[in-house]
């Protein structure tokens, strides 16, 4: 699932736990992402890009056993809530940063190809819903993602505006029909990991700044 969605999962978590700070909740969230970044651009882990990109369905994350599969990111969780909850006592934040982390995958399940591991590297055995295939049905289903988590949130009709902008500015990487930066990536493939990551920090950036302006709104 692209990197506004995953952000928007902090409006849900945010609404249930108010008194945990934003900005912890946006880093879990993009965690897994953050780690796929720095590992794929040391060589640990890979992506595949066809020579002629046209769409999500012609980048292929072929090995990623270790920052997308199901144990590491349940081990990942398991470790953020007890370092948060256990050694810094506080339970209520190591809970929603926890639950912030396995969000990730299971939402990348639900657009992936079957390229999320259930086990790395020792069981071969992955996982995917194939939106990603269907370009246009990741965009609907992400899109819609978005809309839930505005709603879950109660947030304003400007929330809403901002979110479903931020989809669409990615909306060439879904269609084929039109252009946009994608011929960037055929030229230049180590562009898409940075785009991934540049689309992770826009979208914790928006969405601070939308529950920052809800909580001015709601103490006027």
């Amino acid at each position: 699932m692209n990197g506004i969605s995953h952000a928007a999962t902090a409006l849900i978590i945010t609404r249930r736990w108010p008194t945990v700070p934003i900005i912890p909740i946006l880093i879990s969230v993009q965690l897994v992402d953050l780690i796929w970044v720095v590992l794929t651009l040391i060589g640990i882990e890979s992506v595949h890009i066809k020579e002629n990109v046209r769409s999500i369905a012609d980048v292929h994350f072929e090995f990623m056993p270790y920052s997308h599969s199901l144990f590491s990111n349940v081990c990942l969780a398991g470790l953020v809530w007890f370092v948060v909850s256990k050694v810094f006592n506080k339970p209520a934040w190591g809970l929603a940063l926890a639950i912030g982390v396995i969000s990730h995958i299971i939402l990348d399940v639900a657009t992936h190809a079957r390229d999320i591991e259930v086990f790395p590297v020792l069981i071969h055995y992955q996982i995917g819903s194939g939106a990603y295939s269907v370009p246009f049905v990741a965009f609907i289903i992400e899109l819609l993602y978005c809309i839930l988590c505005w709603r879950i949130f109660r947030g304003n009709k400007f929330a809403l505006f901002c979110l479903v902008t931020l989809n669409l500015l990615g909306v060439s990487f879904y269609f084929t029909e039109i252009s946009g930066p994608e011929f960037l990536i055929t030229k230049f493939p180590d562009m898409f990991i940075l785009f991934i990551g540049g689309q992770a920090l826009l979208g914790a950036i928006v969405v601070w700044w939308l529950v920052k302006l809800s909580k001015k709104s709601d103490e006027a």
